[in-house]
């Protein structure tokens, strides 16, 4: 996930060609040019990021970490019981 303007899109890019081509996590956002409403010393699309740009990449982090926290979820649910079978 990167904007356009940030400095480069170069390590979003970079970081989804490490992933393995059969695999399901692979996805590289590059969103359209961000502008924050105060300027900063860096490039603007790097604070896409900030409180202000949430609106804009929200629902994509939830929507990656969604599945896996459920996951998560019902693996901490079934570890005691596997725990409690091999006391």
């Amino acid at each position: 996930m990167d904007a356009e303007n940030d400095a480069t899109t170069e390590a979003a890019k970079t970081v989804c060609k490490a992933i393995p081509v059969d695999s399901s996590e692979k996805k590289t956002i590059i969103y359209p040019p961000f502008t924050p409403s105060s300027p900063t010393d860096h490039a603007p699309g790097h604070n896409i990021f900030s409180a202000e740009g949430m609106p804009i990449w929200q629902n994509d982090v939830l929507s990656f970490l969604r599945p896996r926290l459920l996951l998560n979820q019902r693996l901490e649910i079934q570890k005691p019981s596997a725990v409690n079978r091999r006391l």
